[in-house]
């Protein structure tokens, strides 16, 4: 996402805190006016991951995939490997509130799995379901691992 130019003041009434955070890479978002006072604002990385989060998702991001990714994310991750942020999906902020609505045919291609066996599992089932559908029984993966993100770990895809 490139970072953007616009007048979304995040900080209007915010008090600055004690001490500037600072981040990896930050050679990053030199120059760019909004990170830098994100970083003077927030009174720590997961907030300011919050706040940036919440621009991304409205179609005003303040900073670059490589940045949110490199700076921020990592900052957080070195800090605090453990808080929640980094261990959940990223909310959308707009709740659309819409029907379910269920497939004819079931979606099988998103799931999450952690270890060999939950893969192998998954690859059963959907090798099961793709025969009961009257598709070839051999699928064949591809897989990718996925570092730079609030959740690193592999991605699957699987074609008949």
């Amino acid at each position: 996402m490139p970072a953007a130019d616009h007048d979304l003041d995040l900080f209007a009434d915010a008090e600055a805190p004690a001490q500037q955070l600072s981040v990896p890479n930050a050679h990053l978002i030199e120059g760019n006016a909004q990170a830098l006072a994100l970083l003077q604002r927030a009174e720590t990385l997961a907030e300011a991951c919050e706040t940036l989060n919440e621009a991304y998702r409205l179609g005003k991001p303040l900073v670059s995939d490589a940045a949110y990714d490199q700076c921020f994310v990592l900052g957080l991750r070195q800090q605090d490997p453990d808080h929640p942020f980094l261990h959940r999906v990223e909310p959308e902020p707009l709740s659309l509130d819409l029907p379910t609505v269920r497939h004819a045919t079931p979606m099988l291609s998103t799931w999450k799995g952690y270890d060999l066996e939950a893969v192998e599992r998954y690859l059963q089932q959907v090798t099961r379901a793709a025969v009961e559908e009257g598709s070839p029984p051999t699928p064949c993966a591809f897989a990718s691992h996925r570092s730079s993100t609030a959740s690193p770990g592999w991605t699957m895809e699987i074609a008949w």
